[in-house]
């Protein structure tokens, strides 16, 4: 009863300030006076500083906040919008409480990115609200393919329920603080996207749905995912890698698509107020929500964001003429292949092209309406086991090669299994999954290698941190199937 007391008070506090309209940088004086002695997570000019989660010591302010305000929030019940299992509700539950937000997270489309920026911001002033704590900042998981990569410390010791930011049904694994395989950290294939589209469904699936999967325990399914702590956290890292993405230039821009500008998405305000931000009203991170990302290295070795296959000059003199084109109003199948059963060995699937289908190939190549992407299109995927694994893809590998890496150029993209097969209420998560085969097969055109009559991908089973092996994670059963490979030209 103490904590509702409090939370009342909190409210009616704020409620005294007239409802203040929360816009601009001026936030924090507005709701809690004038400040002294502010923190470096708030610039001088009220913007918040967003830090990596493995430069803040155990007793960071933010860190502090961040328990204190998760303490708080469970002892309320799910039918108050500011409590934990109400903010959780939001993105997925099998259970919503009758009147309230809920299942209204936006995946496999082009949604994604800006919807849980908004919710991400919207919970970061609640968390400010609720823990008293003006100047918090939502640190985010700042996991690189060459650095640190394993769950952070304080989300896993002590091991017990007295950390609030512990989840005991995490993969244990993770929890021992093993880290996670490079492959499933490494944005390296979405940042190499120049339209939104394809960086965005590319992102949502590495290192987004790897990584929760990875996780495992509630971070492994969408209808319990925002429960563990280390969610908000890992979405701070995928909402600060499209940060990245558009300051890499060449072409890179948000959508200019009025139904993306101007949709409206509803979530809960620290009021407990139902709000709704469009997503002309998220593309400016500092200037519309008062927040941007302090640098990744907080040591002094520089960890790169990606490891994997950077185009050389010959492959980019392929790859730069296509990916300038306009996108086809309508995809052309060039080859179809299936089923596909993954188990605990490579398994190598040929996609014959058909005779239309090389002619679509050939007008890819040379012709200035020829599409702008070759992609590889997985559908109705299904588990057979609970995912334990992930796999990576390749195309066309060389006759006899064996030691697979992502970082080589035939990488095409991981399979993640994240949603497959979950249902929500008013909810389905696709059975499917897109890969990009234009830098691959940009590479291989450039040397001559590439052939228009067939395409082989190879999936090769990863255990989602380094001392996992497939074999003996599947323990000898089928991890999925694909009913359906379809080569397309877009």
């Amino acid at each position: 009863m103490a904590n509702m007391d409090r939370r009342s008070f909190v409210l009616a506090a704020l409620g005294g300030l007239g409802g203040a309209a929360l816009s601009g940088c001026d936030d924090v004086p507005r709701i809690f006076g004038p400040q002294t002695g502010l923190l470096a997570d708030v610039d001088a000019a009220g913007i918040h500083i967003r830090q990596n989660i493995y430069c803040l010591g155990d007793t960071h302010p933010d860190l502090v906040a961040y328990r204190n305000a998760i303490t708080t929030m469970k002892t309320w019940p799910a039918t108050f919008p500011t409590s934990w299992m109400a903010q959780a509700n939001i993105h997925g539950t099998s259970s919503p409480p009758p009147g309230m937000l809920a299942n209204l997270c936006q995946h496999g489309n082009f949604f994604f990115l800006s919807w849980h920026r908004m919710y991400l911001y919207y919970f970061e002033r609640i968390i400010r609200c609720v823990s008293g704590q003006p100047n918090f900042a939502l640190p985010f998981w700042g996991y690189t393919p060459s650095g640190t990569r394993n769950l952070p410390k304080p989300f896993r010791v002590p091991a017990d329920p007295s950390n609030v930011l512990y989840e005991s049904s995490r993969d244990p694994s993770v929890n021992a603080g093993n880290p996670l395989s490079a492959g499933i950290v490494d944005p390296g294939v979405a940042l190499a996207q120049i339209a939104f589209n394809s960086f965005s469904s590319l992102l949502e699936g590495t290192p987004h749905g790897a990584v929760h999967v990875a996780v495992g325990g509630l971070m492994g399914f969408v209808n319990t995912a925002a429960q563990d702590p280390i969610f908000w956290l890992h979405h701070a890292q995928i909402d600060r890698l499209w940060n990245v993405w558009l300051a890499m230039g060449g072409g890179r821009a948000n959508p200019t698509d009025p139904t993306w500008l101007n949709t409206s998405w509803e979530f809960y305000d620290e009021f407990g107020h139902i709000v709704k931000l469009t997503g002309a009203q998220v593309v400016d991170t500092a200037m519309q929500l008062c927040y941007r990302y302090g640098s990744v290295p907080c040591l002094t070795v520089a960890t790169p964001e990606t490891l994997a296959y950077q185009p050389d000059g010959s492959t980019m003199m392929v790859l730069d003429p296509i990916r300038s084109r306009p996108v086809l109003p309508d995809p052309i199948p060039v080859g179809v292949q299936g089923p596909v059963t993954l188990a605990s060995n490579p398994v190598q699937v040929t996609i014959p092209v058909s005779a239309d289908g090389q002619k679509a190939l050939q007008a890819f190549a040379n012709d200035s309406n020829g599409g702008n992407a070759l992609i590889v299109q997985l559908d109705d995927i299904s588990l057979q086991q609970p995912a334990r694994i992930y796999y990576e893809v390749y195309a066309d590998l060389p006759s006899g090669t064996t030691d697979t890496a992502y970082t080589s150029p035939y990488f095409v993209g991981n399979l993640d299994f994240f949603g497959i097969g979950q249902q929500m209420t008013g909810m389905a998560m696709p059975a499917s999954r897109r890969l990009s085969l234009t830098r691959v097969y940009a590479y291989l055109r450039s040397r001559n290698l590439w052939s228009d009559k067939e395409v082989r991908l190879t999936f090769v089973p990863r255990g989602n941190t380094e001392d996992q092996v497939p074999a003996q994670r599947l323990g000898g059963a089928a991890q999925a199937t694909i009913g359906k490979v379809t080569l397309r030209i877009e």
